[in-house]
């Protein structure tokens, strides 16, 4: 029973780090796709 008490918060904790990190590297992915998008919109002004 301890184990099963044990097992079921760190599935819990296995689950929120999982989802922070996909929502950290969405979020990161996020601003490198705006500064692509900032960076190439004065390349197209300018061709």
């Amino acid at each position: 029973m301890k184990y099963r008490r044990i097992c079921i918060p760190v599935s819990v904790l296995v689950e929120v780090l999982f989802s922070s990190i996909f929502f950290t590297l969405f979020f990161f992915f996020g601003i490198v796709g705006n500064i692509r998008d900032s960076l190439t919109d004065p390349v197209e002004v300018f061709c």
